[in-house]
């Protein structure tokens, strides 16, 4: 009862006043029944807008329409495989795996595991995680219609109108979800994103003749509904969630109220639409360009929301708040200092969960750079990517009269996210040493990335799945699967439901400097506070000046006795031959213990890979970690 106690103050503190009275109140309206009153199911049928007043109203698109595009056509050959594959039925689920959904998918059965949810349930009354069902992000996954740019990017590099098969999926979709019903109305940023890639749909082919007036009438009811739903919801976002969810459901209702301003309330959407984006944009995206949600994946989404904003905004003659434009640019300059030049990959730091919104072109799903060169050209920058992204064309931004901008070699400090990044020429060191302000997703604080000739050297174990068993959550979204230190079996952080964590580590000091032959990074964070008050991790990294070699040395601070000290490092499956030599604060030689663990590249895939373990009774390990060359 008294941990009971301490645990709820503790999230208290962390998470603010403003959140647990909304959370109890939504929790209490929810049970009650009454937001079912405030979305209702089955409304009555209405046109708001026909076809003809939308085309000659509607706002201005990224393109008019698919005769307006005019940029190289490349029939390549994974360009229409991946077409033909959706026709059959065969789904690339997170961009990791594929599953045979059929041609006549219900909307609302998960492939991992075959449940199917009751379509005719209030989404109020849907779990949002439930062992029977499973994952419910693999029936939001095909939901989201982000396998449209798959399809549009075919009928126009192939030439082949393929209108009638995106209507008939989009058509599919609106027969077998009532509104407000069922698993795809439970959660408001899946609802955003299906209104977005529709529209990118409906601006294709809105010249075309498969798209009439019955499909039109349709379509905008359908989506007039959807809007309604993501804003009477919105606090959910903005106060219990804060995170990319919000900024993706406020910049949906300002461009949905751009785009279609004969909907019954546009311009409500529009305008607090706005402001809502603009508050989150600046919330969320920290001064120096970092994430509140600690994960490269996220951040990348968002990359990705402020292109869309940025260029329709620009191609409407309106404008956003200066901050948005700052944050933006910061963005790009902190995830491309973080990316390795070879391949477009940046560590695969905190939760991931495979989300990739807008993908407009075949390159590997952990490059980043069509997004960063993308948003990066919307911002007149010029990043010097030498790859030809075909995103650019589709979102009509060019390199004129761009700036150019390339992180230097040197040490790079990101103080208020707490990144530290080395980039030299064959190597690229990442630390993370971090305050806590916005909540943490996983117990990951001085985990150290290493990276060398492009390859992961040593790694983040990744993610996996949200909604699996309590052991497997443990590992991925805790400490064991990050190159720090455990004492024992402890997490850096006590663990509590979900995605919770109680007494958040927090950053004493991070120092980065230079000498004539090496590299000395120190930081010290507040840990392990469920373990004992007032422990201290300390760790410092000496990395040798052009040479592939790290000397980790990791001390702990008021230690309870009898605790053990665990250094932990991952190693990818395949990898450089590494020489490993670890000691104690007595100097005596400290045995390496190779373990079984796991590494997730891919949301939902799970591997078995090498994790070295040195242990200790004392309160210090100095390892050094030398790649043969």
């Amino acid at each position: 009862m008294v941990d009971k106690i301490k645990d709820s103050w503790n999230l208290l503190r962390n998470m603010g006043l403003r959140y647990t009275t909304f959370r109890i109140k939504h929790e209490l309206l929810s049970r009650a029944g009454l937001l079912i009153k405030r979305f209702p199911v089955s409304p009555m049928y209405k046109q708001y807008i026909s076809l003809d007043e939308w085309k000659s109203k509607r706002g201005n698109f990224f393109f008019k329409d698919r005769t307006t595009l005019f940029f190289p056509k490349k029939s390549k050959s994974v360009i229409n495989e991946k077409f033909q594959k959706l026709k059959k039925g065969k789904f690339l689920f997170f961009n990791s795996k594929e599953y045979n959904t059929g041609v006549d998918y219900n909307w609302v059965t998960n492939p991992d595991v075959g449940f199917e949810y009751d379509v005719n349930k209030h989404w109020t009354r849907i779990a949002d995680f439930s062992k029977e069902a499973g994952d419910i992000k693999y029936v939001w996954e095909k939901s989201r219609f982000s396998y449209l740019y798959d399809v549009i990017r075919y009928d126009y590099h192939f030439n082949a109108d393929c209108g009638e098969f995106v209507f008939s999926e989009i058509l599919s979709w609106i027969d077998a979800n009532p509104i407000n019903c069922g698993p795809n109305y439970r959660c408001s940023q899946e609802i955003s994103l299906r209104v977005l890639n529709w529209t990118f749909a409906l601006y294709y082919y809105s010249e075309s003749p498969l798209l009439t007036d019955e499909i039109f009438n349709r379509l905008q009811f359908a989506i007039y509904w959807q809007m309604e739903h993501v804003y009477n919801n919105i606090d959910f976002s903005r106060i219990a969630v804060r995170n990319n969810h919000a900024i993706t459901e406020t910049l949906t209702l300002y461009l949905v109220g751009l785009l279609y301003p004969q909907f019954p309330n546009a311009d409500k959407w529009k305008q607090k639409g706005k402001i809502w984006f603009e508050k989150e944009v600046a919330y969320q995206v920290y001064e120096d360009g970092t994430y509140l949600q600690f994960s490269m994946n996220y951040h990348r989404a968002v990359v990705q929301l402020l292109t869309w904003a940025i260029v329709l905004a620009g191609k409407n003659n309106e404008s956003f708040a200066p901050v948005v434009y700052e944050r933006a640019k910061k963005s790009v300059h902190f995830l491309r200092t973080c990316m390795i030049d070879e391949n477009g990959y940046l560590p695969n730091y905190g939760a991931n969960d495979g989300a990739l919104f807008f993908k407009l072109n075949d390159a590997n799903y952990r490059d980043y750079r069509p997004s960063l060169d993308a948003l990066a050209k919307a911002l007149k920058m010029d990043l010097s990517i030498l790859q030809e992204n075909e995103d650019v064309y589709w979102y009509g931004v060019n390199s004129k009269s761009c700036d150019r901008w390339t992180p230097l070699s040197g040490i790079h400090s990101f103080k208020v996210g707490g990144y530290y990044v080395l980039r030299e020429a064959d190597s690229l060191t990442f630390v993370r040493c971090g305050n806590h302000k916005d909540r943490p997703s996983q117990a990951d604080n001085l985990h150290l990335d290493v990276w060398y000739k492009g390859q992961n050297v040593l790694l983040d174990a990744g993610s996996y799945q949200y909604n699996t068993d309590e052991e497997t959550l443990r590992y991925f979204m805790g400490t064991l699967s990050h190159n720090t230190i455990m004492l024992d079996d402890y997490d850096q952080m006590k663990k509590g439901p979900r995605f919770i964590w109680y007494n958040w580590t927090q950053r004493k000091k991070a120092t980065f400097g230079e000498s004539q032959d090496r590299y000395i990074f120190e930081g010290r964070i507040y840990a392990f506070q469920h373990v004992a008050q007032g422990i201290i991790h300390q760790r410092e990294i000496i990395k040798l000046k052009d040479i592939p070699k790290w000397i980790i040395k990791d001390s702990i601070l008021n230690k309870p006795s009898g605790i053990f000290i665990k250094q932990l490092w991952h190693l990818p499956l395949q990898h450089f031959s590494i020489n490993w030599k670890s000691a104690n604060e007595d100097n005596e030689k400290i045995e390496k213990e190779v373990s079984e663990g796991f590494i997730s590249e891919l949301y939902g895939k799970k591997e078995h890979a090498e994790m070295i373990i040195f242990e200790a009774n004392g309160n210090r390990i100095i390892t050094e970690i030398e790649i043969e060359t």
